[in-house]
């Protein structure tokens, strides 16, 4: 393989020194190189002058597996993150010069013919971002476009001096263009780019000048301590020790995931992507980060486990608090099946009194549990209608009042006006039968329950009240949380889910509203919920 081109300008050498010096800086690695190829060799024919590179110009290795061999004869890119990781590449004769990764381009005269490569080479597994691809196929498109002027110039003896500068002209529109390609890269990218050379900052994009609150023209005065200074203060400690320890154990690559505040002013998190160069003495000599808002993500993967907490809930009441009942129900009825000859009518009708109301407090139980499982998967649709308070309260103490009668206990209404809300009819029946049943649950024999309504602008304070039992601190901690497995007998013995609190709080919040309880051992309970007047 022999190129057509025997000299090229000095002038465009040092341009195309330029540029390699350019990415080796960018990307932060020992060596870019610009490749020719002549005959069955490749030789080094521009090299960076970048620190730790084993590559001088001039020097040549037969064509025997290189990476640049294979650019050439694919004319494709060609991206090996670590040769030694790789059958394919673990025996290149560039492992010789400890050079594990590459990312090179062919470069072409305009009619096709291989010139040899652009390319880029690191001591260390690196994965070579899509940005610092694309900056290396812009600066190799420069240096074909500088192949066809010298090419042409050859070719036409007789060019003027107007025509050459009509050509340079051209050319450097062309590169000012590239150029400009790559700024915006990086100033539309949603992600923020960041290059440290030790701990000062020589480049960043747009996103990042907005998260800092700083002018592109200080960004040299600005620290890695400056922007650790806008992280959240409960992750300021885990993202310092994490970045020392990466540093310290000389880490080519490490990620760090944390919150910090955006230009909206609200905190988001984001997920550091850096890869970090270091010099013999393990001193960082730069870091490029990629900074990612993963807030989206995250709040996915909380929702997720939200919802795995909340399946795991549902899944345990089915499994303990529908087991009893029905292990009731089977009992009783397969008890009376065996007896039913020998019971007298007394007994039967004690079986069949026992076994009705196991079936209607699960009944209610399943009606509940499935009205939460709507709720959850978003499908509960509020049907929002003016209501009487004390006529529908009237109408939920009708259907408990045959529990309140067993136990002596006195249920009153009171409103300091005639109320009206605005709530869902069913769900407002629901709310308030579970918070009034559960009061006659922990209140004593002969108690008294009040249920009571205040408007307060636009809101309604709805309240249940009882003389019974009470509950402590550590209780009232307990009773809202879903994932929290609390139930207590209440006084005469009447067992419970504790799931029906739960299915209120739900419910309440739904309609944009508070509940709470206030209580104490032996003063009894309030449980008071909010909805719109």
């Amino acid at each position: 393989m022999k190129n057509s081109l025997d000299e090229i300008p000095q002038s465009f050498i040092s341009k195309w020194q330029n540029i390699v010096d350019l990415l080796a800086k960018i990307i932060g690695i020992p060596a870019a190189l610009i490749m020719k190829v002549e005959n069955d060799f490749m030789e080094v024919f521009i090299s960076s002058k970048s620190e730790n590179n084993p590559y001088h110009v001039g020097h040549k290795e037969h064509l025997n597996g290189l990476y640049c061999e294979t650019v050439i004869k694919s004319q494709n890119r060609l991206k090996v993150i670590n040769a030694l990781k790789d059958e394919k590449w673990d025996k290149n004769p560039d492992l010789k010069l400890g050079m594990v990764s590459y990312l090179g381009f062919p470069i072409n005269f305009p009619d096709g013919e291989p010139f040899g490569t652009i390319c880029v080479l690191d001591r260390n597994e690196n994965n070579y971002s899509e940005e610092y691809e694309q900056l290396l196929d812009q600066f190799r498109r420069v240096v074909e476009l500088d192949l066809a002027i010298i090419k042409s110039l050859r070719i036409k003896h007789n060019i003027s001096k107007n025509e050459l500068i009509d050509e340079l002209l051209i050319q450097d529109r062309r590169l000012t263009e590239s150029e400009e390609k790559f700024l915006t890269l990086t100033e539309i990218a949603a992600d923020s780019i960041i290059l440290f050379e030790g701990e000062r900052v020589v480049f960043a994009s747009r996103r990042f000048y907005e998260y800092v609150d700083i002018e592109p023209e200080n960004i040299d005065k600005l620290t890695a301590f400056d922007v650790i200074s806008h992280i959240h203060p409960d992750d300021r400690d885990l993202y310092s020790r994490e970045m020392q320890a990466a540093l310290a154990q000389q880490k080519t690559q490490y990620t760090i995931v944390f919150r910090m505040l955006n230009p909206e002013g609200k905190y988001e998190w984001l997920q550091n992507n850096t890869t970090a160069t270091y010099d013999d003495n393990g001193k960082v000599l730069r870091r490029i980060v990629q900074a990612r808002n993963i807030t989206k993500q995250v709040e996915l993967e909380n929702e997720l486990r939200r919802l795995n907490a909340d399946k795991d809930q549902f899944i345990r009441i089915l499994g303990h608090d529908l087991r009893s009942p029905f292990s009731s129900l089977i009992g009783f009825s397969t008890l009376l099946l065996e007896n039913l000859h020998e019971y007298g009518l007394k007994q039967i009708e004690e079986q069949v009194r026992i076994i009705n109301q196991t079936s209607l407090s699960t009944f209610e139980l399943l009606e509940q549990i499935l009205l939460w499982v709507k709720s959850q998967s978003g499908k509960l649709e509020l049907d929002i209608v003016q209501l009487d308070f004390r006529q529908e309260s009237t109408h939920v103490i009708r259907t408990v009042e045959n529990l309140a009668v067993k136990k002596g206990i006195k249920i009153d209404i009171v409103e300091t006006e005639k109320i009206c809300l605005s709530a869902d009819l069913n769900i407002f029946k629901t709310v308030l039968r579970n918070l009034v049943s559960n009061a006659i649950k922990f209140t004593n024999q002969n108690g008294h329950i009040v249920i009571s309504a205040e408007k307060q602008d636009q809101t309604v304070l709805i309240t249940v009240s009882d003389n019974g039992i009470g509950m402590d601190e550590k209780v009232l901690a307990k009773i809202w949380d879903i994932n929290s497995y609390f139930s207590s007998t209440g006084t005469n013995g009447e067992l419970g889910t504790g799931f029906g609190l739960k299915l209120c709080k739900e419910l309440v919040e739904k309609h944009k509203g508070k509940i709470w309880a206030e209580s104490a051992p032996g003063r009894g309970s309030k449980f008071i919920f909010s909805l719109s007047a």
